[in-house]
């Protein structure tokens, strides 16, 4: 076993943890987690031989407190209705040095002109949106559903980022089809990522960036190579859906006229960049 796979061991590993702390609280993700009461014991045990071999580093480490974090986030959002633990897991995934090194890639390799328009999906803590604000000027959109845009806590938050990179905002709401559409090959960029954006899955991704996006318009985004055991089913309990594997992810950009598609992976991520043709 490499050393980029130990990571889905050591978020295995969690596993039975997330399953006892959302029990305490009556969740009703528990059903996500009840399909795999039965092979729970041999997935971490299995797990456990691998990783006698391959020692877990410190960013997998990382990792796995991470993912031990959403789920205190999901049980504190639903027991005491408390918001801010799933803000404060928003910004761990972007420090998060796989993820942090990919969003750096990306800002890097992104070719788009100076103030241009850039959309963002889901992401309540708009990182993204904001360095490319501070570097580049120019209009940014923050597309969100529509509990994420009524949420106080959540639009404090973005108002701060506002103010933090001097943001020229604008909200979409994911949710309205007509307002979507007002953005019809208007983005000189599109960036998805952690967590929210997540919840596109991979064909809401290609189909947004092929509304949105001018011709020589990027699109870039933060995947999650979550098929393997461990990270799928702790991303299933915050709607994330599977994601293809890389040779797939690739293959499927150049089905959708995407060219010029450049590629990173980091333990467990990819991080993309596309330009439609």
């Amino acid at each position: 076993m490499s050393s980029d796979e130990a990571v889905y061991d050591a978020l295995t590993l969690i596993l039975p943890e997330a399953i006892r702390a959302l029990q305490e609280v009556n969740h009703p993700k528990l059903e996500t987690l009840e399909v795999l009461k039965v092979d729970l014991p041999f997935l971490v045990a299995t797990a456990n031989e691998r990783l006698k071999t391959t020692p877990l580093t410190l960013e997998d480490q990382q990792l796995q407190e991470l993912f031990r974090y959403t789920v205190t986030a999901l049980v504190k959002s639903h027991r005491d209705g408390d918001w801010r633990p799933y803000v404060f897991m928003n910004e761990l995934f972007y420090e998060a040095l796989p993820v942090k090194r990919i969003v750096d890639w990306i800002l890097n390799t992104a070719s788009i002109p100076p103030s241009p328009a850039v959309g963002e999906v889901s992401n309540v803590t708009p990182l993204v949106l904001g360095k490319t604000a501070d570097r580049l000027g120019g209009k940014q959109f923050l597309l969100l559903e529509k509990a994420s845009f009524e949420n106080s806590l959540f639009r404090e938050i973005i108002d701060e980022y506002v103010r933090r990179y001097s943001m020229n905002l604008d909200i979409v709401n994911l949710e309205n089809v007509q307002e979507v559409s007002k953005l019809k090959e208007s983005l000189d960029m599109l960036f998805v990522g952690p967590i929210g954006g997540w919840k596109l899955g991979w064909r809401g991704m290609l189909t947004l960036a092929s509304l949105a996006l001018k011709r020589r318009g990027v699109f870039a985004a933060v995947i999650p190579l979550n098929a393997r055991e461990g990270m799928k089913t702790l991303l299933s309990l915050m709607d994330v859906p599977p994601y293809p594997d890389v040779k797939q992810l690739v293959d499927d950009l150049q089905r959708w006229r995407f060219a010029g598609v450049r590629l990173s992976k980091d333990k467990g991520f990819a991080g993309i960049v596309a330009v439609k043709r």
